[in-house]
């Protein structure tokens, strides 16, 4: 069965973006040069990304 993410959020685009590249929450954090668990915090959209950091996600997801 296939892993459903809602990506109507960026929580699931990242989350997304992540399992596509098959990148840790850490390998992920280290390109942004944050701690893995903030990824995973944005991704449980437990916190918010800050607007210098989402645009670097922005960049990197290419969205």
């Amino acid at each position: 069965m296939p892993l459903e993410i809602d990506v109507s959020a960026i929580a699931g685009k990242l989350k997304a973006y992540r399992y596509r590249n098959g990148l840790s929450h850490k390998q992920l954090g280290k390109i942004l040069g944050i701690d893995g668990s903030t990824i995973c915090a944005w991704e449980k959209a437990e916190r918010v990304p800050p607007q210098k950091k989402l645009n670097k996600l922005i960049l990197l997801m290419k969205l």
